[in-house]
């Protein structure tokens, strides 16, 4: 008669801790439009088009190995700051981006989140990118890569200061 008890106890406890989980999430989201506000350092990797092999007969750029790091600051605004070093197949360059006008960071409640920015180069007109990211480890950490065509790169985020 014991186990009987014992094992309908743990089940309903089981069942409370499920139910309690459930009710949590959807009243209080994990994510929100302040969950990125602080200091941030990224690394991306992977291959993208190359400005500097553009020249008077190669008007569409290479793409090709390419890797960045850098630091950005988000605001309670949803608007990014902050400087990079990249590198386009070993040339390295200073790079600064910030969030294109009207297009702020996107948060979701599932912690996945969309942001366009613009990048500025030496010598080199730029368009917008568009930015894909999920955050882990409770908002501290994140993956995600850009969206625009002709680009394969995945990158790392870690929170640095709230």
């Amino acid at each position: 008669m014991f186990p009987r008890v014992s094992l309908l106890v743990s089940a309903c406890a089981l069942c409370g801790a499920c139910l309690s989980a459930l009710g949590q999430n959807a009243l209080y989201p994990r994510c929100n439009a302040h969950t990125m506000v602080g200091e941030w350092s990224f690394s991306c990797s992977g291959i993208a088009p190359n400005p500097y092999t553009l020249s008077a007969t190669q008007t569409t750029p290479l793409v090709q190995p390419f890797a960045m790091n850098g630091e950005f600051t988000v605001n309670g605004k949803g608007e990014i700051e902050g400087p990079a070093t990249a590198s386009f197949n070993g040339q390295l360059t200073e790079m600064n981006a910030t969030t294109a006008g009207g297009n702020p960071l996107v948060l979701h409640p599932d912690c996945t989140g969309t942001v366009t920015y613009q990048v500025s180069m030496p010598d080199f007109p730029t368009s917008p990118m568009s930015f894909r990211t999920v955050l882990v480890n409770n908002g501290d950490e994140g993956f995600g890569m850009p969206t625009n065509p002709g680009m394969v790169v995945t990158c790392h985020l870690v929170r640095i200061h709230r």
